[in-house]
């Protein structure tokens, strides 16, 4: 290869590592610099079919080209899951269309498969909005819980998983559903306690909380319910072990 031309796939590269991997042959000559697109003998606006016969040769095997109806995309050969879970977050969920928008490469049905396997795997989780519409994020959640409980030094033997067996039972009786703030007001733990309790008691899988709606609820219910990581408000709590 020329001297001239031989740095062309690292300049090429560096534009898809602005793009998150890939991009569209019709927009790769525009966010080219000029010393790229002198080096190839390309304006910003060069159609497709003469970009690609300058680049052939030149991409070896360092990219791959993946077609999207009429649109080819240049990509950075990859594992396509990996994309996915890069955009996705533990705190930010995003919704199946919005993380199609994103990978413009893959078909819907693509996005699909690749989420089916992931959930599988146990790599991703699905919860739903207000509107009942599928929120994606990471599972990959780092836990810093400790999963026994906090107890004070005065008060050792009180805040117990027992105890807030206990208490959810009385509130219990048969209708599966408590709500987290009658739990908390009934119990009254500290509020970092009894969150802390939740957590891990939720990590355990040994509850299960569910999404409140706040429109339901008064100002003080929404306040001694639980936010959890992804800025959900939980209102009600579930026992998984009978």
């Amino acid at each position: 290869m020329p001297d001239n031309i031989k740095n062309i796939p690292d300049m090429i590269q560096a534009i898809l590592d602005r793009n998150k991997g890939f991009i569209a042959m019709s927009k790769l000559a525009s966010q080219m610099s000029r010393e790229l697109r002198d080096k190839l003998g390309v304006k910003s606006k060069t159609p497709v079919k003469i970009l690609m016969k300058k680049l052939e040769g030149i991409l070896e095997d360092r990219f791959v080209l993946r077609k999207k109806g009429s649109t080819q995309f240049l990509m950075t050969p990859c594992d396509p899951a990996e994309l996915v879970l890069a955009e996705l977050s533990p705190s930010k969920p995003l919704s199946p269309k919005a993380l199609a928008a994103m990978l413009k490469p893959f078909a819907r049905s693509d996005i699909r498969a690749i989420l089916n396997e992931l959930e599988e795997a146990g790599k991703i989780k699905t919860l739903y909005n207000d509107k009942l519409e599928p929120q994606i994020f990471s599972a990959e959640i780092e836990r810093h819980i400790d999963e026994t409980p906090a107890v004070t030094p005065e008060q050792p033997g009180e805040y117990t998983r027992g105890k807030f067996r206990e208490g959810f039972e009385e509130l219990d009786k048969g209708r599966v559903f408590v709500r987290i703030c009658d739990l908390r007001r009934k119990l009254n733990w500290p509020r970092d306690v009894f969150d802390g309790m939740l957590k891990a008691l939720r990590d355990k899988e040994i509850i299960q909380m569910h999404i409140g709606d706040e429109h339901l609820m008064t100002p003080d219910e929404v306040q001694d319910s639980f936010v959890n990581e992804l800025n959900y408000l939980m209102g009600t709590v579930t026992w998984n072990v009978r």
